[in-house]
């Protein structure tokens, strides 16, 4: 019987340990974030990080953000073989994010990573998967980006 009371006086307490979710404060965001530039290679980069943007950015919130962006992407080739074909490739991955505001309070947020691919021998697919990589890049320091405002 007292085992019984221990157990449920257990899963009592153990029900609220205090766990939240890191990124439980995006959807709680409550800013207006008016993009000024955005600068990059490439005009498809630049729109995905416009969405992005747009999609966080709370329209009837008094507190704004004015915002500059700028990315870069390189790909160099990382190793050859004994018939000089490459590879593996090093991707490496640049944003940056400048808050510009009246009070002149102006921060910057520099995100970097460098991934290793392999080669494929289908250059779309290759380039198709660069796409993906770059795509979960933006998106993951986008959001680290609103979780360091957020905590301003």
């Amino acid at each position: 019987m007292k085992i019984k009371y221990l157990i449920i006086a257990a899963l009592f307490f153990l029900q609220n340990c205090g766990y939240t979710s890191i990124y439980n404060n995006l959807e709680n965001t409550q800013y207006k974030i008016n993009l000024i530039e955005i600068k990059g290679d490439d005009p498809l980069i630049e729109n995905f990080i416009a969405s992005k943007i747009n999609n966080i950015s709370k329209k009837d919130s008094k507190n704004i953000i004015n915002l500059k962006i700028s990315n870069n992407v390189k790909r160099e080739i990382l190793l050859k073989n004994k018939k000089n074909e490459i590879t593996d490739y090093l991707i490496k991955l640049q944003i940056k994010f400048e808050i510009k505001n009246d009070k002149n309070l102006n921060k910057l947020f520099e995100f970097n990573d460098k991934i290793k691919i392999e080669n494929i021998s289908d250059q779309f697919e290759l380039e198709k998967y660069q796409g993906e990589i770059v795509k979960n890049f933006i998106d993951l320091k986008i959001n680290e980006f609103i979780l360091k405002i957020s905590t301003l």
